[in-house]
């Protein structure tokens, strides 16, 4: 069971591999609200008397004719999962999943995750696990964990299998194993379970002994035959896509993608991928995955007429202050851009090593309003050295131009990003992935402490009148995710 960015490359090594393609997320997304019982409360009855309408307006693009409308009918589906989870200790939002009974990613709390079977996630989809077993029997399993969020239930899926298959060979991976500190990733494999950090691809190349180069690895056509994509929330048919491994940049002081040797696909190669997806699926929407696009690739793209739309990251470089490329990528289908824009002061922005001047930041979203291009844009808040002055800078700076959507986070250090190996910046000393149980570094800063930054936040900042505005109008659960819908008139 292997997922689908995967599958073909596998296929063209091994092609009578026989496989399946399980997404126990959007499979969890249905079948819990399907299973709450209304216990009575107001909330939880009002939510369950539309618990059908809700399910189907999510997968349909009448959920997304208006904003309005889809802010009444995500509550809705919101409030059906808090129903399903009345344990103090368990949170689960539409967006997130916070389990109480693991506080920490210490090895203890990762062995206790995957011996408790017992998860919300995880016990709604068992029957369909059990179904699919009966007639197919894997000689291995993958488990793909992406997000903080999808760890004990992902963990939890392994103990069941483990439990179930003793001998059988259970391999985790997912962008977040490489978070995960050295004594959670030990404890992971006490109990008999592969962690994989890194590529996919690599892990399959050990097992098929595959030798020699391959141009294209990594940027193999997904194979997403037996996905049913009626289970989406999404008003068109939309499928993820990389263009790029690693960061073409790689020299933000804050941020530990530059572990990742950057490669990019080949530009033709990469049409000839995208409209194979038109093609084969019949997909509306791209969406890019990749870090920042490269811009030779945005530039390949900006050329094409892909009759699709699509959106993805970038960086806030010059290409995008010219207001003829900008025009040539809202031709091409581009419907929102996601940029980290992160502060609008300059000196800032160079102790982070960004490599972008926020003089552009206006004349960006400007540019792409004007061609109906809506801007997601990403703030970071406490970075070492800046100041209540330095945030009142940035949120004037933001008043003046203001983008589409918005993100502000407060800062947190990887232990994997350039500045964690700084030891005037991290409390005791450097601290990396072999300190028990941390996701994230102690930053110590003389300029702005985390109390009187959240009260700058909540009371200044969220407060403001654009601000709040622009607040109102990002999606609260799917975020980006959902942001990418909603045009300037407010349907898609």
């Amino acid at each position: 069971m292997i997922q689908g960015d995967l599958l073909n490359w596998c296929k063209t090594r091994v092609p009578d591999m026989q496989s399946r393609i399980l997404d126990l997320n959007a499979l969890a997304a249905w079948r819990i609200p399907q299973n709450v019982l209304d216990n009575g409360s107001r909330k939880c009855h009002r939510a369950c008397i539309h618990r059908e309408n809700t399910l189907h307006q999510l997968s349909d693009r009448t959920g997304y004719r208006s904003y309005a409308h889809y802010q009444t009918t995500m509550q809705f589906y919101a409030d059906l999962l808090s129903c399903n989870t009345v344990k103090q200790s368990l949170k689960l939002t539409p967006g997130d999943f916070v389990d109480g009974r693991f506080p920490g990613f210490d090895g203890e709390s990762i062995r206790r995750m995957i011996l408790t079977q017992d998860n919300p996630l995880l016990n709604p989809v068992i029957p369909d696990l059990e179904d699919i077993l009966t007639d197919f029997h894997p000689d291995q399993v993958g488990i793909s964990v992406t997000y903080r969020s999808q760890l004990s239930p992902g963990l939890a899926l392994a103990g069941w299998f483990r439990s179930r298959f003793r001998s059988l060979p259970i391999v985790i991976g997912g962008a977040f194993m490489a978070c995960l500190p050295l004594d959670g990733r030990e404890a992971i494999a006490e109990e008999n379970i592969i962690v994989h950090v890194g590529r996919g691809e690599d892990y399959f190349r050990s097992i098929f002994a595959a030798g020699g180069t391959d141009t294209h690895l990594g940027f193999s056509e997904p194979d997403f035959t037996g996905v049913d994509f009626s289970l989406y929330f999404s008003p068109v048919l939309t499928l993820p896509m990389i263009t790029s491994r690693g960061c073409y940049w790689a020299k933000c002081e804050f941020c530990d993608e530059c572990r990742e040797t950057f490669r990019m696909d080949d530009c033709d190669h990469l049409l000839k991928r995208m409209m194979s997806l038109v093609c084969k699926y019949g997909v509306q929407h791209i969406h890019f995955c990749d870090h920042a696009i490269p811009p030779v690739i945005l530039r390949q793209i900006a050329g094409s007429d892909l009759s699709i739309r699509w959106s993805g990251f970038v960086r806030a470089t010059t290409e995008l202050t010219d207001m003829a490329f900008i025009r040539q990528l809202a031709i091409s289908g581009c419907n929102m851009l996601q940029i980290g824009f992160e502060s609008y002061d300059n000196g800032i922005l160079s102790a982070m090593n960004k490599g972008v001047n926020p003089e552009h930041y206006p004349t960006i979203i400007r540019n792409c309003r004007k061609f109906g291009i809506r801007t997601y844009v990403y703030l970071m808040f406490g970075y070492p050295g800046q100041t209540i002055e330095h945030c009142e800078g940035t949120l004037e700076s933001m008043k003046r131009m203001p983008p589409d959507f918005l993100n502000a986070a407060i800062f947190r250090l990887p232990p994997g990003a350039p500045l964690a190996r700084d030891r005037f910046t991290v409390k005791n000393g450097v601290t990396d992935q072999h300190s028990p149980g941390r996701l994230y570094c102690d930053v110590q800063s003389d300029a702005l402490f985390l109390p009187d930054l959240r009260r700058w936040l909540s009371k200044r900042f969220k407060s403001d009148e654009t601000i709040r505005k622009i607040i109102k109008n990002t999606p609260h659960y799917y975020k980006s995710s959902h942001a990418v819908y909603f045009r300037a008139d407010n349907a898609y």
